[in-house]
C-alpha cells in the first residue's frame, strides 16, 4: 500500500469517524467518511483510488460485515480493517 491510497471509513458513530479521519493525514493518507453502508458502497464504486476500508464490525444488522463482503467483491485487493468496541469481535 502506498501513500496515494485513499482510506474509506465507516464508523459506528461520528466522533470515531472524525478521530480516524483527523489522524490519517499525519501519516500521509487521505480519507473519506461514509455515513452509511450504502454510501460507502457508492464511494467504493465511484473511486478506484480507495484501497483501504475501515469498518465497524458491530454496525446494526451486521451491515459492517456485509459491507466488507460486498466491498471485497468490488475490489478483491481491498484491505479491510475491522473495528469494534467489543474486544472479542475484532
Amino acid at each position: 500500500m502506498n501513500r496515494s491510497t485513499l482510506v474509506l471509513i465507516l464508523p459506528d458513530d461520528p466522533l470515531t469517524g472524525l478521530l480516524i479521519l483527523s489522524s490519517l493525514p499525519g501519516y500521509g493518507y487521505d480519507a473519506l467518511v461514509a455515513g452509511s453502508a450504502p454510501d460507502a458502497l457508492a464511494l467504493l464504486e465511484a473511486n478506484r483510488r480507495i484501497g483501504v476500508l475501515v469498518v465497524n464490525a458491530d454496525l446494526p444488522e451486521r451491515r459492517g460485515l456485509a459491507l466488507a463482503k460486498a466491498a471485497r467483491a468490488l475490489n478483491p485487493k481491498l484491505a479491510i480493517i475491522y473495528t469494534s468496541r467489543l474486544p472479542q469481535r475484532v
